[in-house]
């Protein structure tokens, strides 16, 4: 479809997946929609028919009366294509040196699990199990509601006060508690705490030094109905809703890089593949939004939403080491994500805990057929504010003796160790040098980019909007977005 003389109710930049699903939901609505695939934008890197990228890990928020189940609903998915959504069971695995645990959905089966292998620490990590279920409980009724979260305008704010004002004064000294601060509350052995602390640290997508119990409510939260298997992983997920914006009045356009943007009554974007530029009346921003301002307008974002994505990087970060493997390798049993405690009596830094996530099996978006993708997280502190090539080798040998010891013959059927291009990934992610941190003036535990900015016609959605609750976040970030624009356009 030509896009000259087009004039465009919403363009979306960037094809993350909160993009992807406003976009659907948009001209679902009726409004006119492009969405600009950004391709010099892609955090990824090809070698030998491999495509190193970030796993899609852990699926939340599909299970009945959450947010992709109203999205669903309201793009008319068939029923047949909700099926390929399926709570996973086990949800994950655990692996400590002397055991391997299948981490149950259900509370009777993690009990049992929990008495076995942890004695005294099963009652308490219940307890804690059990305090979150409620805390995820409240906060989903808050984000269920029609308001905007984070709030930007005045208005916002009194709707948002007004609706936390009805869920009780516990949940708003609740809401300000760390994870770290809630521990300290139950008697835990170091095994016992590093259990729970490897599952939050690494089920979470996006997460501070310092998180906040809002994160922990909903990834360790029975109340999640919890975590999904997708037939076909991420990208049935982007094929279902790229199918919605073409079949309605769509466009899907890729291009290599966005040249410049004209603000003005009408927005003018020049693309290198365009003869004229395309015009429309507001953008949507599913990619790095501070990238976005920085090479767009306004050159210095001010205000909150400034001070928020000028915040300083983490000092704990993640690294992720990529090794292309035969199928074959794969021990019978081997669930697609596994927590590796090297040392369950140690806190998860610094190479003793490893979130192991292998590529969906027959995935050639990832992997030749016969062939997977192993992508090994550490979480590592380097004492000068960056990890250095040394540092990252170093930690890469780690990862790869740990992984020597839970998976046999893994060297006879090893494709290739990414040493340089798990490098040049952890660069480029750091690049985008937006770090959500808590906020001790904010009664929601969280400090966060709303989904308005300081241009009206610029709107975001995306992960930095609910840091931490991966795929779900993302979906209530487009819904919130697409709920703003639909007022806004048809004012």
């Amino acid at each position: 479809m030509s896009l000259i003389g087009k004039l465009f109710d919403v363009t979306i930049i960037g094809t993350e997946p909160a993009g992807l699903v406003a976009g659907s939901l948009l001209v679902k609505r009726g409004f006119s929609v492009l969405v600009i695939e950004v391709e010099s934008q892609k955090l990824q890197v090809k070698r030998d028919g491999y495509t190193l990228t970030a796993f899609p890990g852990l699926f939340f928020g599909f299970g009945q009366g959450q947010i992709f189940a109203d999205i669903f609903t309201e793009l008319g998915i068939p029923f047949l294509e909700k099926k390929r959504f399926s709570l996973a069971e086990p949800a994950y695995q655990v692996v400590m040196p002397d055991v391997r645990l299948d981490v149950h959905q259900g509370r009777d089966e993690l009990f049992k699990l929990l008495q076995d292998e942890f004695g005294a620490d099963a009652s308490s990590i219940m307890s804690i199990l059990g305090e979150v279920d409620r805390y995820s409980s409240v906060v989903r009724s808050l984000l269920k509601q029609d308001v905007v979260f984070p709030a930007y305008s005045l208005r916002e704010r009194y709707r948002l006060n007004r609706a936390c004002g009805s869920l009780g004064a516990d949940f708003k000294d609740g809401s300000r508690m760390d994870f770290n601060e809630f521990l300290q509350g139950y008697p835990l052995t170091p095994k016992g705490r590093s259990f729970l602390e490897a599952q939050f640290h690494f089920l979470s997508p996006v997460h501070p030094d310092n998180p906040s119990l809002f994160f922990a409510a909903f990834v360790l939260a029975w109340t999640n109905k919890g975590i999904f298997k997708v037939e076909g992983g991420l990208k049935v997920l982007e094929d279902i809703c790229k199918e919605r914006i073409s079949s309605y009045r769509g466009v899907l356009h890729r291009t290599n890089e966005i040249e410049h943007i004209d603000f003005g009554r009408i927005n003018e974007i020049k693309l290198p593949d365009t003869k004229e530029p395309v015009r429309t009346r507001k953008f949507l921003v599913s990619t790095n939004i501070e990238q976005f301002f920085s090479r767009f307008s306004p050159k210095h974002v001010k205000g909150s939403f400034g001070e928020k994505v000028a915040l300083p990087a983490h000092t704990l970060h993640r690294f992720t080491l990529y090794i292309a493997i035969d199928a074959n390798v794969v021990p019978v049993g081997m669930d697609e994500n596994v927590i590796l405690l090297v040392d369950p009596n140690q806190a998860p830094r610094e190479g003793n805990a490893i979130f192991v996530s292998l590529s969906p099996a027959e995935s050639p978006e990832y992997a030749p057929l016969g062939k997977r993708l192993i992508a090994a997280t550490t979480l590592v502190s380097p004492e000068k504010g960056e990890i250095t090539p040394q540092l990252a080798r170093r930690f890469s040998d780690k990862i790869v003796e740990a992984l020597r010891e839970m998976i046999p013959f893994l060297d006879d059927f090893t494709q290739f160790i990414a040493y340089d291009e798990s490098y040049s990934l952890y660069q480029a992610t750091r690049r985008q040098s937006f770090q959500p941190v808590i906020d001790p003036e904010d009664r929601f535990g969280i400090g966060c980019l709303p989904n308005r900015t300081p241009l009206d016609e610029v709107y975001y959605a995306g992960k930095a909007t609910l840091p931490g609750l991966g795929m779900e976040g993302e979906g209530i970030s487009a819904l919130t977005a697409v709920n703003l624009l639909t007022k806004q356009l048809k004012k």
